[in-house]
This record gives C-alpha cells, structure tokens and sequence, in this order.
C-alpha cells in the first residue's frame, strides 16, 4: 500500500483488519430481556473514518475473486461504506503461488 500511495502520489491512512470480518466486531454490552449482559456486535469504530464523500480503497486477500467468504465479506464491507457516505473503491491483488493456498498441490 505504501508503494502504490508514493507512486499516485496520495495520502493514505491503512485501517487494518484481522481477517476479512475483522471490520465487524464488539461494540459494547448491552442487557438482554432476562437482565444478562452480552456483548453487542457490529462495525468497529475505526470505520468512521470512512464518510461523508470521503474516497475509500477496500483491498482485501489476493484470493477474493475464488474464495466465496472473502468475496462476501468485501461485499458486505463495501455495502457499509457506502452506506456511511463514503466513495468506495476496491482494489484486487494479483493472484500468485503460494499466496492464500492459491496453487498449492
């Protein structure tokens, strides 16, 4: 990422994430009908800083176009961003051997 911002000249702020979910995740505890508290799921607040127009590249693993999962998981992420306002763009990385068991016997 940091080659490709130098070479278009632009400012990049990475938001890295722990797997393609790793966008989702605790928000807080909320308290269920019974009084149990459990934890409370959804976009991590990281994301926030992706709306109102601002431009956002989504690039997850090389194997998204032949890993269901992570297709859907980009998906659903870029569904959210644009929901947040921002401009979304995704960026696909070049399929290689050996990368994400891609090629692998």
């Amino acid at each position: 990422m940091t080659a490709w911002a130098e070479r278009t000249g632009r400012t990049i702020l990475p938001i890295a994430m722990g797997g393609c979910y790793g966008w989702r995740g605790k928000t807080g505890v909320k308290e269920t009908p019974t009084g149990e508290r459990v934890p409370e799921m959804g976009v991590i607040r990281d994301l926030n800083i992706c709306r109102e127009g601002r431009r956002a590249y989504v690039l997850l693993d090389a194997n998204c176009a032949s890993n269901p999962s992570v297709l859907a998981a980009r998906s659903q992420l870029v569904r959210q961003l644009r929901k947040q306002g921002a401009d979304v763009h995704f960026l696909d990385l070049p399929v290689g051997d050996g990368v994400n068991e891609i090629g692998r016997a």
